[in-house]
């Protein structure tokens, strides 16, 4: 049984912009008859990996994820070195295709001539052209141990090719999986550190390379209906009288939002290689950014920054279990954070009755009652970093 790590948050955000869909809008879900307003969980990712407490801990680093990864870490910087871009780019190319499992490579000839043609600066990486080591229009995760070895084993081709660049044939370049490219990096997370957390898909034929995320991030939903308002506004012409130089409106929401991420720790652990000092540290972050680190559209107009007003962590090998279902039918818009945490205590304590506890139940929070009961042992949120 895996060791998990539920982590559960209340936080209020007034009148902001946090996560807008392709129509402008904040985004929504409907939940217990209600629509409620929604944080994505891909926004809520992307927000706390940018987070400087995430960037690095002790051997490992962030991936590099991009479709033209290919063409900024690995061809440039070898170009860069004084490699003949002639050789560079059909071998850089060649590598791309067994990664991505990808038909898009031109023949060498054409490589070298599309080399010859174009200024080594300008080698073309847009996804509307190809002749250029991009990823073929697809987003490619690859931490910098894997990229330094990319780079390494290339570096060795271009080294032994004696001949002419036209004369290049497949079977003269490095063809490896995104399997064997992460078994050869030899690294703590040759993936990169957010790699281990939330996951990579791959495309090649090997499935080596894929990593199960051990992170499970739940959208972030408000405890009570959807609450906007338009927000009209202009801006100001110096040189015109009245009016403005430009009108618009953006939608404004306001609301108390619940946030639940599990952590499989056995699952983190081993896409560390092993390292439980590791993981144990990155947990600790993690909390630490969840509770401090806000998205937000519209930042310089709505400051759309708060910090969680309840966090509680559970620790235990029970199967994890959203505490949403508390708030399934919707708090009024008027709830305050001790109504939405009196429902918390009476969901938990109806759950512990059916299912037990978790070995562990940690509380901390801004208003909390003398006896915080099924909220857990309380405590601070520096010690739960230190506790899990």
């Amino acid at each position: 049984m895996s060791d998990f790590i539920q982590i559960h948050m209340l936080t209020s955000h007034p009148a902001s912009l946090l996560n807008r869909g392709e129509d402008g809008l904040a985004k929504t879900m409907p939940f217990g008859g209600e629509t409620r307003t929604r944080i994505s969980s891909q926004c809520l990712k992307y927000t706390w990996r940018q987070d400087d407490r995430m960037q690095s801990i002790d051997e490992t680093e962030m991936a590099v994820r991009s479709r033209q990864t290919f063409y900024h870490e690995v061809a440039k910087p070898l170009i860069e070195e004084g490699y003949d871009p002639k050789l560079v780019y059909p071998a850089v190319c060649n590598l791309r295709d067994v990664i991505t499992d990808a038909n898009t490579t031109p023949s060498i000839k054409e490589s070298v001539k599309a080399a010859e043609e174009e200024d080594t600066e300008h080698l073309h990486t847009g996804a509307e052209s190809d002749n250029g080591a991009d990823s073929g229009g697809q987003v490619v995760v690859f931490g910098p141990p894997e990229l330094e070895f990319m780079r390494e084993a290339i570096r060795e081709d271009l080294e032994s090719i004696d001949k002419d660049p036209e004369d290049l044939e497949k079977d003269d370049l490095t063809d490896y999986t995104t399997g064997e490219i992460s078994e050869s990096a030899d690294a703590v997370a040759p993936a990169g550190v957010d790699a281990a957390m939330f996951g990579r898909m791959t495309t090649d034929e090997s499935d080596a390379g894929q990593i199960e995320a051990s992170v499970h991030v739940k959208h972030a939903l408000t405890v009570h209906p959807h609450q906007r308002e338009s927000d009209y506004f202009i801006a100001a012409d110096d040189f015109q009288d009245s009016g403005g130089g430009h009108l618009n409106a953006k939608d404004l929401t306001s609301g108390l939002y619940y946030t639940n991420v599990v952590v499989d720790y056995d699952g983190l652990t081993h896409n560390l290689s092993g390292r439980e000092d590791i993981a144990s540290e990155l947990i600790g972050r993690l909390i630490g950014v969840m509770s401090t680190v806000t998205p937000g559209a519209k930042k310089s107009s709505t400051a759309p920054y708060s910090h969680a007003e309840l966090l509680v962590v559970e620790r235990g090998e029970k199967q994890p279990r959203t505490l949403a279902n508390a708030f399934r039918g919707a708090l009024p818009a008027s709830a305050t954070v001790e109504d939405a945490q009196a429902e918390l205590e009476g969901y938990l304590s109806g759950m512990d009755s059916m299912y037990g506890k978790p070995e562990d139940r940690w509380v901390c929070g801004t208003q909390l009652p003398d006896e915080t009961g099924a909220l857990g042992d309380r405590t601070t949120l520096s010690q739960i970093q230190e506790q899990v």
